[in-house]
C-alpha cells in the first residue's frame, strides 16, 4: 500500500521522486538495474501507445444529430405535450454536456438563451404550429449579446429591465432595447431573481449570505437579509438551489435539514407553507432531488429536478403534489442534462442537452410544452 501511494504521488507532481529503498541502494547496483527496466518500460509505451482523439471539429462531420420521438404525459387534467423547436442558427454542439446552455428567458417578443460561450442569444419565436426560433440580427452582435461575466441566470421585470447573474462575480441589468442599463455588483450578491415590479431583488448563492437588492435608476445595492440566511444559519435552509416569485411570495427551494424542500415567504419574511418531502429516502413522488428552477404554472407551482429528470407539479398553496411529468419520456430522451425552464404567456420553454450516439458530441435542444 505504501508503495502504491508514494507511486500515485510521484505521478502527480513535476518532481524527482525516490523511494527510500533506492536511495540506500549502491549507486552502480542502481543505475545497471535502471537502464533494461527504463528500455522496457520504453518497448511497453510504445507498443500501447493509442493514437491521439481526433479533434472535436473531425468528430462532429460523422456524428449523426438526435432523433427525437416526444411522448404526451397525461395526470387527470394536466396534458403535457413537447416539441423540439428549430433554431435559426442551429442547434449548439460541444464536447461534454452539462453545459451547452444555462439559460432561458422571454423578454418583450424575444426568448432569450444563455449559451456556453456566455452569450445571450435573442430568438423570435415565428408563429405558426410548430415551434421556430429565429435570432434577431438587429440585437447585439448579430442576434449575440456577449459579457465579461460568466451568465448563469436571467430575471426581468414587468418594467422592460433585464437582469443577467453571474453569482458572486456581479449582474448586468440591459434596457428594453438590450443595451447596458448598469452592471450591479453588490455584496452580497449572488445569482438574482427580480419582483416583477423592477424596484428590488433576492441574491443568493449556494450556502452564502441572501441579499435584498433594491435598484434605482443608476444603481443597485444589497441589505442582508435573516429570515433566510444559510451563513448565519438563519431559517430553514443550509444550501440554496434556486429563487422565484409567485406574485409577491418569494419561492425559495434548496437543502432544509437533509431533504429538498420549497419554502414561501411573504414580504415581511413570514414563512406562508413549504412543500417537499421530508423522507431521507428520496424515493417518494414528492420528493426532490435537487431544486434547478422554480416557477409559476397553469397548475399552480411547477419545479424543475433535472436530477430526477422530471417537473414536480404542486397546487397554488404548495398543499398538494399534482403529478411528475417523466422529462425522459415527454422529451424523448434516455439521459438528457434540463439546466432551466421558462413559462411563458402561451407555452413553457426548456432547455436541455444529451450526447449522440458516438459517445462524443453533445447536442442542446430546446423544447416548446404545452399544458403548463
Amino acid at each position: 500500500m505504501r508503495n502504491l501511494i508514494f507511486a500515485v504521488v510521484c505521478g502527480l507532481v513535476s518532481v524527482s521522486c525516490k523511494d527510500k529503498t533506492e536511495e540506500s541502494a549502491s549507486p552502480t547496483a542502481s543505475a545497471s538495474a535502471s537502464a533494461p527496466a527504463s528500455a522496457s518500460v520504453a518497448a511497453s509505451a510504445s507498443a500501447s501507445a493509442k493514437p491521439p482523439e481526433p479533434p472535436f471539429e473531425e468528430v462532429l462531420k460523422t456524428s449523426k444529430p438526435l432523433q427525437i420521438k416526444t411522448q404526451e404525459h397525461v395526470a387527470g387534467p394536466i396534458k403535457v405535450k413537447a416539441e423540439t423547436c428549430t433554431l435559426s442558427d442551429g442547434n449548439p454542439v460541444a464536447p461534454q454536456g452539462m453545459g451547452v446552455f444555462r439559460a432561458v428567458r422571454a423578454f418583450g417578443d424575444h426568448m432569450l438563451i444563455v449559451t456556453r460561450t456566455n452569450t445571450i442569444k435573442a430568438y423570435k419565436a415565428e408563429k405558426g404550429a410548430t415551434c421556430k426560433l429565429t435570432l434577431d440580427e438587429k440585437v447585439g452582435e448579430a442576434g449575440s449579446i456577449k459579457s465579461d461575466l460568466k451568465f448563469e441566470k436571467l430575471s426581468g421585470d414587468d418594467q422592460g429591465h433585464l437582469v443577467a447573474s453571474s453569482g458572486v462575480f456581479g449582474a448586468v441589468r440591459y434596457k428594453k432595447d438590450f443595451t447596458v442599463d448598469y452592471k450591479c455588483t453588490p455584496r452580497p450578491g449572488g445569482y438574482m431573481v427580480v419582483h416583477p415590479s423592477g424596484k428590488y431583488a433576492f441574491g443568493h448563492f449556494v450556502n452564502g449570505a441572501v441579499a435584498k437588492i433594491d435598484f434605482d435608476a443608476t444603481s443597485c445595492k444589497s441589505t442582508e437579509v435573516d429570515f433566510i440566511n444559510p451563513a448565519k444559519n438563519a431559517g430553514p435552509f443550509k444550501m440554496i438551489d434556486a429563487m422565484a416569485f409567485f406574485g409577491d411570495l418569494l419561492l425559495v427551494g434548496g437543502s432544509a435539514g437533509d431533504t429538498k424542500q420549497v419554502f414561501a415567504f411573504d414580504k415581511a419574511g413570514k414563512e406562508k407553507f413549504h412543500f417537499g418531502s421530508t423522507s431521507k429516502t428520496g424515493a417518494s413522488d414528492d420528493a426532490f432531488g435537487w431544486i434547478h428552477a422554480i416557477t409559476p404554472c397553469k397548475p399552480g407551482i411547477c419545479v424543475l429536478d433535472s436530477n430526477y429528470r422530471r417537473i414536480s407539479v404542486w397546487d397554488k398553496e404548495g398543499k398538494k403534489h399534482l403529478t411528475n411529468v417523466p422529462l425522459k419520456d415527454v422529451l424523448g430522451l434516455n439521459y438528457a442534462w434540463i439546466p432551466d425552464m421558462y413559462v411563458a404567456k402561451d407555452a413553457t420553454y426548456l432547455l436541455a442537452d444529451q450526447v449522440r450516439e458516438d459517445g462524443k458530441v453533445y447536442e442542446g435542444l430546446v423544447y416548446r410544452l404545452s399544458g403548463l
